[in-house]
């Protein structure tokens, strides 16, 4: 066989011309371009929705920058559905050492990230948004479960590889409860709802978004008492069933948003002012006032013919006693209740001190 001849200086020319002449390293393949698997697939279950969320692959199954439309497919399976392991293989020899390692294997069509086999798909369902909510029902279920996976693929509906399976409860769930509403008392803020008919096993109370209180299903109102003052707090509600794996909650409800501004304790009852000439001074007590942030009382006198109430002590009375210096008859008398964010009540109906017999 004979071979063409190159005249001198021809090959040089050509390579001045094609800049891939000057090589590196070992020749590497085309890339397949299939989009790299979905790693992170998430399915939250919300009432009658399931939220899918997922990164878009920045890369194809090889490595190389993604550039390009992308598709999705979602696979629905019935049950609880995570995939077989996938056979271990054994090369037989090492490649040479002066051969370069080929770079890793596109994951089958059929594979997940972890390496575990999917299969085949019952119901495949094609999206675009890295976004989606599903309606539940139109998953297949199988004692109450059902596994959804996610398929990247190229503009010719190719991909490398199944997401991470996600197993989603579809235990049946109440709609939320209606009609909130939040209010700063004394003791804390008072809630109140309209439980859904047919009441669910429990509903479930947040916080600011975190989750506040397990309650029965029936009930209707709760005391938040662990609310502080001054503070902004929204309230929600969700509808819950199930157990374990098993459990779900409603959409939430409507927030209620409030601020607790301090609210004072009510007005101290009751009050009796009598002389004590044993000891030299009045005696008062009065009914003591119920409240859960109560740090105490305030006494106040005005002598006769005065305009201005004076505090007759520094730090707030802790029980519903007090002894005062001696004063005149006709001196009139009050007492207010202070909250430990330093709110005070109205002042008692102020009490005449009798003359002494």
């Amino acid at each position: 066989m004979r071979r063409a001849l190159v005249p001198a200086g021809v090959g040089a020319a050509v390579c001045a011309v094609l800049i891939g002449c000057a090589q590196v390293g070992p020749v590497q393949p085309p890339s397949a371009h299939l989009p790299r698997p979905v790693g992170d697939f998430s399915a939250i279950r919300r009432g009658p929705l399931i939220r899918l969320a997922w990164t878009p692959p920045d890369a194809t199954s090889d490595g190389v920058v993604w550039r390009g439309l992308m598709g999705y497919h979602l696979c629905a399976w019935p049950g609880t559905e995570r995939g077989r392991p996938r056979p271990r293989v054994h090369p037989s020899s090492a490649a040479p050492a002066q051969v370069p390692s080929p770079p890793p294997a596109n994951l089958g069509v059929d594979q997940t990230p972890s390496g575990a086999i999917m299969p085949p798909c019952p119901r495949l369902l094609v999206l675009t948004a890295p976004q989606v909510r599903l309606a539940a029902l139109a998953v297949p279920a199988s004692a109450g479960f059902a596994t959804l996976a996610l398929f990247a693929v190229n503009g010719e509906g190719q991909g490398a590889g199944w997401s991470n399976p996600v197993v989603v409860p579809l235990t049946p769930v109440a709609p939320p409860p209606r009609r909130l509403t939040a209010a700063p008392t004394a003791d804390g803020v008072a809630l109140h709802w309209q439980a859904p008919a047919p009441p669910p096993p429990a509903v479930h109370l947040y916080r600011n978004g975190a989750l506040l209180a397990a309650l029965p299903g029936a009930a209707s109102q709760y005391l938040d008492r662990s609310a502080a003052w001054n503070q902004r707090y929204a309230y929600f509600l969700r509808s819950a069933a199930g157990t374990g794996p098993a459990a779900v909650e409603s959409a939430a409800s409507p927030l209620a948003s409030v601020f607790t501004a301090a609210v004072p304790p009510s007005a101290p009852t009751g009050l009796e002012v009598v002389a004590a000439p044993a000891a030299g001074g009045v005696d008062l007590s009065w009914n003591p006032v119920t409240a859960a942030d109560l740090a105490g009382y305030d006494v106040y006198r005005r002598l006769p013919g005065a305009t201005v109430w004076q505090r007759r002590n520094s730090i707030p009375v802790l029980t519903p006693v007090f002894h005062d210096a001696p004063a005149p008859a006709g001196t009139g008398y009050a007492v207010t209740a202070v909250s430990t964010s330093g709110a005070q009540s109205p002042r008692s109906a102020s009490v005449a001190l009798p003359p002494q017999p």
